[in-house]
């Protein structure tokens, strides 16, 4: 049901993709058009969809991209979130 995937990915703030080998990432994607930070284990292909920081290949890679999303300033986050000054989601899907 989208719109209980468009409510769960609006609850949180980064979605951290595990898989080595996934077809389309579509879990990555799906947080993304709902605005949220999407963090992805290196995968051949994965720098057509995710920025260089958005990619990790260690354990330690993902622990330092989560701690530097949460160490930076509010409105930051907000950019990084993609979320307006006015407090809107700029995302594909509504909730």
């Amino acid at each position: 049901n989208v719109d209980e995937l468009v409510k769960w990915y609006n609850q949180i703030d980064i979605l951290i993709c595990n898989s080595y080998h996934e077809s389309f990432h579509y879990t990555s994607h799906e947080a993304m058009s709902c605005g949220r930070y999407a963090l992805s284990h290196f995968w051949d292909g994965a720098e057509e969809f995710f920025d260089d920081d958005q990619i990790y290949l260690t354990d330690n890679e993902l622990i330092s991209k989560v701690q530097s999303f949460y160490s930076i300033d509010d409105d930051s986050i907000q950019t990084a979130l993609n979320v307006t000054e006015e407090g809107e989601k700029n995302k594909v899907w509504d909730d």
